[in-house]
């Protein structure tokens, strides 16, 4: 009785420390990301105020008249550029995480990962109040080449009105999908999965470069669309129903049945996310045909 008795007590405080030392390290991993968040946007401030000055002073040097720093290119111009820096950097950290984590998709842990979650959540937080920021001063132009149009009334509700979709993307995103890996300290394989769908916004940026320099319609224009198209739905379409074969695979069991193993928040959370990816490819399919269509045109027809 006095060994058992010694057998549990030295069990349970073998618990309660390893649950402790759990708690304390997921603490340290919130905390990072929470840090780290928070300096990503001050950079991203910081360095929006910076290349917006620097952009209005080359192009008011090279044209013949002066660029505003607010100008709707000048805007466009370094909002997309600090995108293209945001997609490299999590799309390559993405894969290393995803490699580090292959062995077990559920519970394998990578330090990369509570860092690069507070990148994003900075970076999109910050995209959200760009975004904002741009329709209230009437810019034309925004993240992802979405067309803001110009109001009558320029409020609150106006801006949610014309872009909620993206704006619920990215509090979902800031709120839910990113922190969520890290807070709770399981799926960072998955997580690493969800990063690499930035690598198809490289394109999406890009393409706004492309036709700003006049080469809109042309053959380069074509391809970026396509490499666009396809990256579109392999990394955020195709990856939903990957993961799901890649966890039943871990269990040994057959898709259908693994499925049924989940909660039911994770199907409501994926198809949450994939729905807009959806319609979001839908309106890429229509402007790929107009574009591959002018771009391949025989000349004199």
């Amino acid at each position: 009785g006095t060994f058992r008795s010694a057998f549990f007590a030295s069990s349970t405080t073998t618990k309660i420390t390893e649950m402790a030392d759990r708690d304390e390290w997921l603490g340290r991993d919130t905390t990072q990301m929470l840090t780290t968040a928070a300096g990503t946007a001050v950079v991203y401030f910081a360095a929006d105020r910076l290349m917006r000055g620097a952009c209005s002073a080359i192009l008011s040097h090279t044209s013949s008249t002066k660029v505003a720093r607010d100008a709707p290119d000048v805007i466009a111009g370094v909002a997309k550029t600090l995108g293209i820096l945001h997609t490299v950097v999590l799309s390559y950290t993405g894969w290393r995480i995803m490699n580090e984590c292959r062995h077990d998709i559920i519970l394998a842990q990578s330090s990369k990962l509570p860092w690069c979650s507070g990148i994003s959540v900075g970076y999109f937080a910050s995209d959200t109040v760009t975004m904002y920021r741009n329709y209230m001063w009437n810019a034309p132009v925004i993240f992802s080449g979405v067309a803001s149009g110009v109001a009558p009334t320029r409020s609150l509700a106006s801006f949610w009105k014309s872009h909620w979709l993206l704006v619920l993307h990215h509090v979902a995103l800031i709120t839910v999908f990113i922190p969520v890996p890290v807070v709770t300290g399981k799926g960072h394989y998955l997580a690493a999965r969800i990063m690499l769908a930035e690598g198809s916004t490289f394109f999406l940026l890009l393409r706004w470069f492309i036709q700003k320099a006049g080469w809109k319609g042309t053959k380069l224009d074509a391809c970026n669309s396509i490499a666009l198209l396809l990256s579109w739905g392999f990394t955020r379409i195709w990856v939903f129903p990957s993961m799901y074969r890649e966890f039943a695979e871990s269990r040994g069991l057959p898709v259908a049945e693994a499925a049924r193993l989940l909660h039911w928040h994770c199907h409501l959370g994926n198809a949450t996310v994939l729905l807009p990816q959806l319609y979001w490819f839908s309106i890429m399919l229509g402007t790929l045909r107009k574009v591959v269509a002018k771009a391949f045109k025989p000349k004199g027809s």
